[in-house]
């Protein structure tokens, strides 16, 4: 079965290059706000996050509280997710049908009739 690539909900290539930035570049108050955020011990949902990666990509994203720091998280497209989430359940869902319906009075002529509380553990 082929595996999953997990994919950004929200991205956009650019032509930019986010490395190209000093801090002197940056405005005064984007420098505050930016101080604020990162001394801050707590999630803010006032803003909206974005990161630049290496090959000039603006993905989008939230922040994650873990042990006190702050982590970045792209947010992932949630139809990738559950149907990797089904792709890896229905192999258990088919072995538990095929156990049922084989363990089952009504489908089969090998066994003796099995007692619905056995039948259904």
């Amino acid at each position: 079965m082929k595996h999953i690539v997990p994919k950004i909900n929200k991205s956009y290539k650019t032509s930019f290059d986010a490395s190209a930035i000093s801090n002197i570049d940056l405005p005064q108050k984007s420098k505050k706000i930016i101080e604020e955020y990162n001394n801050s011990k707590s999630i803010n949902d006032d803003y909206d996050l974005a990161a630049f990666t290496s090959n000039r990509q603006l993905v989008f994203g939230f922040h994650y509280m873990h042990k006190g720091n702050k982590n970045f998280i792209p947010e992932l497209d949630p139809s990738v997710i559950y149907f990797s989430s089904a792709q890896m359940f229905s192999k258990m869902i088919y072995n538990y049908k095929r156990d049922l319906l084989s363990q089952s009075s009504l489908f089969t002529t090998k066994k003796e009739a099995q007692s619905l509380d056995v039948t259904v553990k």
